[in-house]
């Protein structure tokens, strides 16, 4: 387990049981940030030198469309709020 520097953090993009794409964060503690990934479908587990939610989500959906190739898949919105309200949703379904 690891812990962010002072200058970057742990966000998580995932789906959730209905299909949503979220992205929550930032976290600190990247055992914090494992375990709330391990209740979404295909998440996946960013180190990012921002807190900035809106750089955040371009960063996050830049790195994907590489990794995959179809840029077009991630340009949909993520689901975004606060992380106790996505947290408590994903608990719920």
């Amino acid at each position: 387990m690891s812990t962010a520097t002072a200058t970057s953090y742990f966000w998580i993009y995932g789906k959730t049981r209905k299909d949503k794409s979220v992205l929550i964060g930032p976290y600190w503690d990247e055992g914090r940030a494992s375990r709330i990934a391990e209740k979404l479908e295909d998440s996946q587990l960013f180190h990012l030198p921002t807190k900035n939610q809106t750089k955040a989500t371009r960063i996050v959906k830049a790195r994907l469309g590489e990794a995959t190739g179809r840029f077009g898949d991630h340009v949909k919105n993520f689901q975004h709020g606060p992380q106790d309200t996505l947290i408590q949703e994903l608990q719920s379904e």
